[in-house]
């Protein structure tokens, strides 16, 4: 009824909510926002979507009544120029579908068809959450059929790049909304590395050497240790005739191989701290802070 009146130029101004402000079909010559940020979940003030901030402002101009719209945004002492413009370049969000039956929901589409499933498999094969499904089904298919035996190997390829991307876009939030997070991470160096394939390319593999050679480390720990517990377990019988000569040669391989395990554990703390100050240890653990409680930007990780 409000869209009608609106449409007609009955009624002149419509305030809004972001929600109904994004789907309401009202074109209007100029849309104010007057404010870039909302109440969410667990009563946070989250900035607005970027999608959802290019939907109200396309409500501004008429079709067939005006040339231009005019969208207007209101700065206020939370949110400024900085802000605005950080929405408006954002990367849009892919659709992704929120539909989830509920038992409420099944028990009256089945009441519907007559105790049939009729309606209800009605409505799911129009549901977008079934058109994503079967997309994402074929895309699944035509990429085995392309990849062959590496398709898993392409398949866990996608989803650290997905999850990478995630991860950027949830710190991004994190900085925009100026949360609080620990000293140690490194927010500035870790989002220019998201932000370039070169860089986090670079920085994956300077990872993958370091935790080699920390392995190769702790290996060569493990061997001089073992040597140590044979060397001990093989004892001189001391009814041997030469026992003197065999307590000097033992003394000396001992005290060697004592020197030689002191010099690797110091090689291992070394390159344990080379990969525990590694830039993608501070990005896993950046991903685990971020995981935690029930904010929207955990959902997004976790999902």
């Amino acid at each position: 009824f409000a869209e009608s009146l609106f449409r007609t130029q009955l009624m002149k101004v419509v305030f809004a909510t972001e929600t109904l402000a994004a789907g309401i079909n009202m074109p209007a010559r100029t849309t104010v926002v007057s404010s870039l940020a909302k109440r969410g979940a667990g009563s946070t003030i989250n900035l607005l979507e970027t999608s959802n901030l290019l939907q109200i402002a396309g409500r501004a101009g008429r079709r067939g009544m005006d040339t231009d719209g005019t969208c207007v945004i209101l700065a206020t002492p939370f949110e400024g120029p900085g802000e605005a413009a950080s929405i408006l370049t954002n990367e849009v969000k892919p659709i992704v579908s929120q539909f989830t039956p509920s038992y409420t929901l099944a028990v009256n589409l089945i009441a519907r068809g007559g105790g049939k499933l009729d309606v209800a498999q009605q409505l799911v094969r129009k549901s977008f959450a079934m058109w994503e499904k079967m997309e994402l089904e074929d895309e699944i298919a035509t990429a085995k059929e392309a990849h062959g035996e590496k398709f898993e190997e392409v398949v866990e390829a996608a989803s650290q790049v997905r999850f990478m991307s995630i991860l950027k876009d949830v710190l991004l939030s994190y900085t925009q909304k100026k949360r609080s997070v620990p000293k140690d991470m490194n927010m500035k160096q870790i989002l220019e590395t998201l932000k370039s394939r070169d860089l986090l390319k670079k920085e994956s593999k300077s990872y993958v050497r370091a935790f080699q050679i920390l392995e190769l480390e702790r290996n060569t720990l493990e061997y001089l240790e073992r040597e140590a517990r044979t060397m001990d377990a093989n004892s001189l019988n001391e009814d041997d005739e030469n026992i003197d000569i065999f307590e000097d040669l033992f003394a000396e391989d001992a005290a060697e191989l004592v020197t030689q395990i002191d010099a690797q554990k110091k090689r291992v703390l070394k390159s344990e701290r080379d990969v525990n100050r590694h830039l993608f240890t501070t990005m896993a653990n950046a991903a685990n802070f971020c995981m935690r409680g029930d904010s929207e930007e955990a959902e997004w990780l976790r999902n």
